[in-house]
This record gives structure tokens, sequence and C-alpha cells, in this order.
């Protein structure tokens, strides 16, 4: 609803939010274990990107860029490396059962 549309627009916009100041520093190059032990604060968009790859796995449903950020979040794959993975990725389909023409 409204709410949660403007709770996404302050967690992408706000300098204050958690999720987006970890993603400048994380970006600049501080993990996301260094970050946590600066700030003492948790932050939630990485545990739910860890959280959604799995559930991903689990039901072979194909989520490119969470499991890019899973990479570089928890595996060691450095940012450089998971948007070459992306950008190289084959084009699938997306729109299943719907008409090409018609998108």
């Amino acid at each position: 609803g409204l709410a949660g549309m403007g709770d996404l627009v302050v967690t992408c916009t706000s300098p204050h939010s958690r999720n987006r100041s970890f993603g400048v520093a994380f970006a600049q190059g501080e993990s996301l274990d260094e970050y946590q032990a600066r700030t003492h604060m948790i932050v939630e968009g990485a545990a739910a990107v860890k959280s959604t790859a799995e559930l991903a796995r689990e039901l072979g449903v194909e989520a490119p860029i969470t499991s890019c950020l899973e990479a570089a979040l928890y595996h060691g794959m450095t940012l450089d490396e998971a948007l070459r993975t992306l950008v190289n990725r084959e084009p699938t389909e997306e729109f299943y059962g719907l008409d090409r023409e018609a998108c």
C-alpha cells in the first residue's frame, strides 16, 4: 500500500536509512561485517538478499540480481564481477505466456 511505498522511497533516498548508507559504504569498499561493526546496526536489506536467494534456489526460480548481490555480500564476489556477470548474462524469456509483439 501507500505506507509501504513511502517506506521504500525513504529506504532508497534518505541518508539516514541503514540500507542506503550501507549501499554507499559497500560501493566504496566497506564489507557488510565492517559496516555492522562500525555502526552497530543490522542491514535488513542484506539479510533479505540472503533469505531471498535461498528461497529462489529452493523453488528453482532464477533471480540473477539477487544471486549476484548475495555473492558480493557473502561470498567475496567483487562489484565489478557482479556487474560483468549480469551484463554478460544471456537474455531469457521474462514474460512467460505473453505475446512478444504485445510487449
